[in-house]
């Protein structure tokens, strides 16, 4: 599996996800080449896209949330960051 930096600037981040056959052998060794090609296809056909985002997302608000906590408006952290 590979993922890659397409494009970074102050307003954007292009991400590339590729994964192949290989990988798939790597994780499962005991599928022969086809199996894994049936699989990858499968991966294919059951892309959610909305998983990838979710995990983005995930990343994205930890962070936020380590680099600039939730404070209470007057400066303070509040109590769900200074955990």
């Amino acid at each position: 599996m590979k993922a890659e930096l397409l494009e970074v600037n102050s307003y954007l981040v292009k991400l590339q996800l590729c994964i192949g056959v290989t990988d798939i052998m790597e994780m499962r060794p005991d599928l022969p080449n086809w199996k894994a090609q049936h699989v990858l296809q499968r991966v294919a056909r059951e892309f959610n896209e909305e998983m990838v985002y979710e995990g983005l997302k995930q990343e994205a608000e930890k962070w936020a949330d380590e680099l600039y906590p939730k404070t209470d408006g007057l400066g303070a952290e509040t109590s769900e960051t200074s955990k």
